[in-house]
């Protein structure tokens, strides 16, 4: 912990370019993503762990391994935000896959139980070991007065970490929301028109 909590406060003074808030921790301008940097600083300052950028969208961004026997001891994800307010239900979201199949059971009591086949995503893919799982919650401000770098998107913004928080997830509890969604395609082409 002591490590990752360093790795952030030197980057506090690196200027991130990206075109939106959240894109600061995997970035769309340039090559200096949030995600990759405290990778790059944790690996300079740690002796015995080693971090890897788990390239890619979806959960974890970084797995950190006991060097000494390559098992994880760890998971990291990463997100940035402009926001003040903390309350939107996709602020962290994990989707465990492709849904292949959804029963039902009615019991005798009125309960309804759900048997749910997923077919795992890459989450399940990135995830190689039974280790804790923390998320770096980084708050981040915009530079009013800052050029862009020769050759960058006109569209990208400055942005600069403003401070940053570390937590455990053991005690998130999952909140699961089951919902159907489909497009016009697969209406079209399953269900017989009338």
């Amino acid at each position: 912990m002591k490590c990752l909590k360093q790795s952030l406060n030197n980057l506090k003074n690196t200027i991130f370019y990206a075109k939106r808030p959240n894109d600061v921790s995997n970035n769309t301008c340039d090559n200096n993503c949030l995600e990759k940097k405290i990778v790059e600083e944790f690996n300079t300052l740690s002796k015995g762990l080693r971090a890897n950028w788990l390239s890619g969208s979806g959960y974890p961004d970084i797995e950190i391994l006991d060097v000494s026997t390559g098992t994880p001891v760890g998971y990291i994800e990463v997100k940035a935000t402009a926001r003040s307010d903390m309350r939107s239900p996709r602020d962290f979201y994990v989707s465990p896959g492709r849904i292949v199949s959804i029963n039902l059971e009615r019991c005798p009591d009125g309960r309804i139980h759900f048997h749910i086949e997923v077919l795992p995503k890459l989450t399940s893919y990135k995830i190689h070991g039974d280790a804790p799982h923390i998320m770096v919650l980084v708050k981040i401000y915009q530079l009013q007065d800052c050029s862009l770098p020769k050759g960058m998107p006109h569209e990208c913004k400055c942005w600069k970490i403003k401070e940053f928080s570390i937590h455990d997830l053991y005690s998130l509890e999952l909140k699961t929301k089951v919902e159907f969604n489909t497009d016009y395609h697969e209406i079209i082409t399953n269900c017989p028109r009338l």
